[in-house]
């Protein structure tokens, strides 16, 4: 049963993408419906689809690998240079593989890409305030859905920019009605709760696998007090989740609070300690629980 799938995994990690999508519908047509097989089938069409932004809520080593599969491909030799320069810096910490990459590679490359990787990186790397001046001109030389998007993403980040965030997520739905991650994120930079779950339902209808819509939903539906309702969707979210469900079973923990399921909420809650060790809110809440208990 696993062979298909296994086979998918390992294409997709050693960077042969269409063998790898190849593969994995393989896998769906043996098996449909899933969690696993899905999972791993977004994540391949997201790397061909949505480009460099699309990672930018993944972890720096799925990050630094993305930046290497695209060197591996069939890129521009500037770009590929560049994207494995960039892998290497988030790898080490050390801006220099990647300014090395720029060097080598003037005049090869699209001056935009060069502008959004550096932005990229710089705030990656922790300084906001300096990677702003390269993104604003990598959307400046070419307003490409990637660029503009890499933007919008280091202006949510910033309490005093959430407003041109939000302007930026628009013009992008403007031009592509089912743009995932522009929809996720003004879900996320809504006013209120009913306008952030309209966002995130809309978000779930383009991509229904994806486990963290279905956290968005239901931690926005415990907002409003509909803990039920928020614990079916966190359900839907541990079903699609291929990676560690502990924040799920830490919201599924405090929906049962409310619903004075104390039983089911420490099972929740230790759960999440069993998931993630290290997480001091999943063991203060267990703890609080018990001693109520």
């Amino acid at each position: 049963k696993l062979t298909p799938y296994l086979s998918a995994l390992c294409n997709y990690l050693t960077g042969a993408i269409d063998v790898s999508r190849t593969l994995i519908q393989k896998a769906i047509n043996l098996h449909p419906g899933d969690g696993y097989c899905s999972n791993l089938e977004d994540e391949i069409e997201g790397r061909i689809k949505y480009g460099v932004e699309h990672f930018f809520d993944s972890n720096d080593v799925s990050i630094g690998h993305f930046l290497k599969v695209e060197a591996s491909r069939e890129s521009p030799p500037g770009e590929a240079a560049l994207c494995y320069g960039a892998s290497e810096t988030i790898r080490t910490r050390e801006i220099q593989y990647f300014q090395a990459a720029v060097q080598q590679t003037q005049n090869n490359v699209n001056e935009d890409f060069v502008e959004l990787v550096t932005g990229f990186l710089t705030w990656k790397m922790g300084d906001s305030d300096k990677a702003l001046p390269h993104l604003q001109k990598a959307v400046k030389l070419e307003r490409s859905t990637q660029n503009v998007m890499c933007l919008a993403r280091v202006y949510r980040e910033m309490p005093d920019r959430k407003s041109e965030a939000r302007q930026l997520y628009d013009s992008v739905l403007k031009e592509s009605p089912d743009e995932f991650e522009a929809m996720w994120s003004l879900g996320m930079l809504a006013d209120d709760s009913e306008k952030a779950l309209g966002y995130y339902r809309e978000a779930s209808k383009v991509r229904s696998t994806d486990w963290r819509i279905h956290l968005s939903i239901g931690q926005t539906l415990a907002e409003m007090g509909r803990y039920s309702e928020a614990i079916e969707a966190y359900n839907s979210a541990r079903y699609y989740c291929g990676e560690n469900p502990s924040d799920i079973s830490l919201s599924t923990a405090k929906a049962y609070i409310h619903l004075d399921k104390r039983d089911l909420a420490i099972s929740y809650a230790e759960q999440a300690c069993h998931e993630d060790p290290t997480s001091q809110k999943a063991k203060d809440l267990y703890a609080s629980i018990k001693e109520v208990n």
